[in-house]
């Protein structure tokens, strides 16, 4: 029989925009977007905080007009944070699932950002397309310092 899996306690502490821009006269409406979107993970042992990093940057005709970068951080108690760090190694190991959870929530974050800071603008309203991070998380998430 497997060992049953604790469950991981953690809660979001922050959410900061960390990059925006709109470059102007760059966007023409009616002309089909394409998006660069980055994922990263990075983590401050001293604190237990893990921080997702999602960028979003979107082109028209290969022209960029539209960057977003927004962080969510996250503070595990104490025990959580024991089953995910490796102190010798000084690595984290994120459950897949757990890590795509994480993504998604910030993803879901980033597309509400995006939504304020261009309500009422010439490119609103620009949506990021629905991302299925389980499709791209394929494994355990390992943060190294």
């Amino acid at each position: 029989m497997a060992k049953a899996q604790k469950k991981l306690k953690y809660k979001l502490v922050n959410i900061h925009t960390e990059q925006f821009a709109i470059i102007d006269n760059v966007y023409k409406e009616g002309v089909e977007i394409s998006v660069n979107a980055t994922l990263g993970y990075q983590y401050s042992a001293d604190s237990r905080l893990i921080k997702v990093l999602i960028k979003n940057e979107l082109f028209q005709n290969e022209r960029l007009f539209l960057i977003i970068e927004v962080a969510s951080i996250f503070e595990t108690e104490p025990e959580s944070w024991e089953m995910l760090f490796d102190s010798t190694s000084e690595k984290i190991t994120l459950p897949k699932k757990f890590a795509a959870f994480l993504a998604t929530f910030s993803m879901n974050t980033t597309r509400g950002i995006l939504h304020a800071k261009t309500e009422g603008s010439l490119i609103h309203p620009i949506l990021l397309p629905l991302t299925t991070i389980h499709d791209i998380i394929k494994d355990d998430v390992i943060i190294e310092k």
